[in-house]
């Protein structure tokens, strides 16, 4: 499980050499009428990652900086020297988390508009709902005395269904809470839209989290607020997650 979250923290750094900001004015919205023998392969689009995502607030990235160099830190030193070698040549600047995490995406319609056609989406299953709706990360810093947090839509996340956001308790921010409100904005642009071009659309189903905070940490925090010596009881709790 270990090397599994450890893959998933590379793969964060290195896409967010790719991430750009979409945002480009409004372009005049296409009328395409391409040829009937063209097969779908044959298409090439402009697209999209986490299509969906808003900022990540600059407190939550600060907080987060030195926790996964340290992760990270502790995965590269159990790999071997050939593996730690490959990597340097193909990543040869360090990238932090907050560094990969610093990008922004207008909403679907003004990506569609602006002529994106490949959107990503990442969706999580929450049978039960609540599971998405108080991110460890805000709940963290609010214990820290922070109130200027960039506001949180929780809208629907108390109810059972998909959800859709980057990382859970860590870049949480979307455009659509749901996956069925993104389908919906898709809907709605398209049919809108009766002559568009394809848009291919990637779903990526999350199966796990980075164990950045444990149940416990979220449960510590959240039973020291009213105590005088809370600082001492985060520090014991989170030292309590190795």
């Amino acid at each position: 499980m270990q090397f599994s979250f450890a893959k998933e923290i590379v793969g964060v750094f290195l896409l967010g050499l790719l991430f750009t900001a979409c945002s480009t004015p409004q372009l005049v919205v296409e009328d395409v009428s391409l040829p009937t023998d063209l097969k779908i392969n044959q298409l090439q689009v402009l697209g999209t990652h986490n299509s969906y995502a808003q900022p990540v607030d600059t407190a939550v990235l600060n907080y987060i900086d030195p926790i996964f160099e340290k992760m990270m830190g502790q995965y590269f030193a159990n790999q071997p020297e050939t593996i730690k070698a490959k990597y340097k040549e193909y990543h040869p600047n360090e990238v932090k988390m907050s560094e990969g995490l610093a990008y922004n995406h207008p909403d679907f319609e003004a990506q569609l508009n602006a002529g994106m056609r490949s959107l990503e989406i990442d969706v999580y299953h929450d049978p039960t709902g609540n599971r998405f709706n108080r991110p460890a990360a805000y709940e963290v810093l609010k214990q820290m005395g922070k109130t200027d947090l960039l506001p949180f839509d929780s809208t629907g996340l108390d109810k059972p269904g998909f959800k859709v956001l980057h990382m859970a308790d860590i870049d949480f921010r979307t455009h659509y809470t749901t996956f069925e409100k993104a389908l919906l904005a898709l809907k709605d642009w398209s049919n809108a839209h009766p002559q568009h071009s394809p848009i291919f659309i990637m779903i990526e189903a999350k199966d796990s989290g980075i164990p950045v905070f444990r149940v416990r940490l979220k449960y510590c925090l959240l039973q020291s607020r009213l105590s005088v010596n809370w600082m001492k009881r985060f520090y014991l709790c989170w030292e309590g997650r190795k």
